[in-house]
């Protein structure tokens, strides 16, 4: 009679749980089914957008760190360059560019905050010779 009882309680609370689970699995469908899709794409574009800026200033060549461009801006404030075409690779040359600040990366240039170039327009043509790169 024991056996018995053991199996009946055991069955019970096995039948219990797996009715629990498919509801949860209903439950999830349901709430999935209520969320519009967003693809990646267009979260990376809402994000590109916000984070975005336009800053003027000067390209800057600074030797040190085996050597790397910056950009200094109007306001004074000093960033390392992320995929500057090598047109754009000429000290004191002033410009206007849209880029977005680079969060979650470091360098060893400590020269301020990231930036990735997204576009350039070039203002002024430096003036003056650029400065020698000594590396060897």
């Amino acid at each position: 009679m024991n056996h018995k009882f053991f199996f009946f309680l055991f069955s019970l609370m096995l039948l219990t749980g797996c009715g629990s689970e498919q509801s949860q699995a209903q439950d999830s469908q349901q709430a999935s089914d209520s969320i519009s899709p967003t693809s990646a794409a267009q979260v990376h574009e809402e994000h590109k957008d916000a984070s975005q800026m336009t800053l003027r200033g000067q390209i800057m060549y600074l030797d040190f760190e085996g050597g790397f461009y910056g950009f200094v801006s109007e306001d004074g404030k000093n960033y390392t360059l992320q995929g500057l075409a090598p047109e754009y690779q000429k000290h004191g040359m002033t410009v206007e560019m849209q880029a977005s600040l680079v969060t979650g990366m470091m360098t060893t240039t400590q020269f301020g905050d990231l930036l990735k170039v997204h576009n350039i327009t070039v203002l002024a043509q430096p003036k003056g010779p650029a400065p020698s790169d000594n590396t060897m």
